[in-house]
């Protein structure tokens, strides 16, 4: 049960992120700077985490995490686009 814990609460950390910058907390300059050290934590979050000696299911989980969170990240850039664009549309007329 405790694996099945801390994988689903792994999964909801993107939607923590976006949570973030739609409140205007966290920008996506400020993620695209951490990503190296968001690769690195999911590596090391799939290889406590596994309980498989195994690396394959370990590169597995790690993978799903870094493309949730540059999901995320994308998610964030798509939002920030649209408000710059909302604002210079607002600014000029």
């Amino acid at each position: 049960m405790t694996l099945v814990s801390a994988f689903g609460l792994s999964c909801l950390l993107p939607e923590l992120l976006v949570a973030l910058n739609f409140s205007g907390v966290l920008s996506v300059r400020t993620l695209l700077k951490a990503w190296r050290w968001a690769v690195v934590l999911c590596f090391v979050f799939a290889a406590i985490v596994n309980p498989i000696p195994n690396p394959l299911p370990m590169i597995i989980q790690a993978a799903a995490l870094i493309a949730l969170y540059f999901l995320a990240v994308g998610i964030c850039a798509l939002r920030e686009h649209m408000l710059a664009k909302r604002q210079s549309n607002s600014s000029r007329g």
